[in-house]
């Protein structure tokens, strides 16, 4: 009784209610789309490795996101060992892992390619070994940083956006995928 005296009727409590309801949903809504707009751009942006790859030298290269793994974890200790910018990271990070990939494409999968009989056996040979790249590299970053999940904080103050909150870095990765 108290309460309905101090905030009035009924009727004014559930309208205050339904509009902190309508107001917590549009703000999850615009979560839900932002944060699948930035899985989508990443996906993306692996899915067209893949093409790519396949597309140019007609190798299906499974363990091309192992290979993003290992330039999240160069990214992540540069910054936290090092102190270098992610964002800066990117600059070293980018050409070394594609020297890393245009090795392995030179020494194995023109090899693979010089002694396959034909290009669909080349194809099925290509995947075996792009599977035990991606074995042999994954298991390497085990041993090397451990198990755990490694996370840092990077440009995680609050950004205000048509009413709503977000954070810079998911903003940053939604502009820049």
């Amino acid at each position: 009784m108290a309460l309905s005296l101090r905030w009035g009727s009924t009727e004014d409590l559930r309208t205050l209610e339904s509009g902190i309801r309508s107001r917590m949903s549009l703000k999850l809504i615009f979560d839900i789309a932002i944060t699948s707009l930035i899985t989508g751009g990443i996906y993306a942006l692996i899915a067209m490795g893949l093409n790519l790859q396949y597309g140019v030298a007609r190798v299906l290269n499974v363990s091309h996101g192992e290979f993003v793994m290992v330039g999240a974890f160069i990214t992540y200790f540069a910054h936290t060992l090092l102190g270098i910018n992610p964002l800066l990271s990117l600059v070293f990070c980018g050409p070394m892992l594609f020297i890393i990939g245009l090795f392995m494409y030179r020494t194995l999968f023109q090899y693979l390619r010089r002694t396959s009989q034909s290009l669909d056996v080349f194809e099925g040979r290509s995947m075996l070994a792009s599977f035990g790249a991606l074995y042999l590299v994954q298991n390497m970053a085990l041993l090397w940083w451990g198990p755990n999940v490694k996370g840092y904080s990077y440009l995680n103050y609050p950004v205000h956006f048509l009413g709503l909150t977000f954070e810079a870095n998911r903003l940053l990765a939604l502009l820049f995928p």
